[in-house]
């Protein structure tokens, strides 16, 4: 069971949503209501080892629980 992140066209809003069926529609913006959505292409997150992720060109250490964006 994925988690998609969503923008909603309507009223600029980023969300996430597990998705239990990948076909159906996406779900309506939990801000507004609308349906009106656009699911967004999310990078994977890294967790390991710090070298394995350095030499991969990835920075910030080894590990889970930071997100890497800031």
């Amino acid at each position: 069971m994925p988690i998609y992140e969503y923008h909603c066209d309507e009223c600029g809003v980023r969300y996430e949503k597990l998705v239990f069926n990948t076909s159906a529609p996406p779900p309506p913006c939990p801000s507004c209501g609308s349906e009106k959505v656009e699911k967004l292409v999310s990078v994977p997150g890294a967790c390991g080892s710090g070298d394995n992720i350095a030499s991969a060109g990835f920075s910030g250490g080894g590990g889970c629980g930071g997100s890497g964006f800031g």
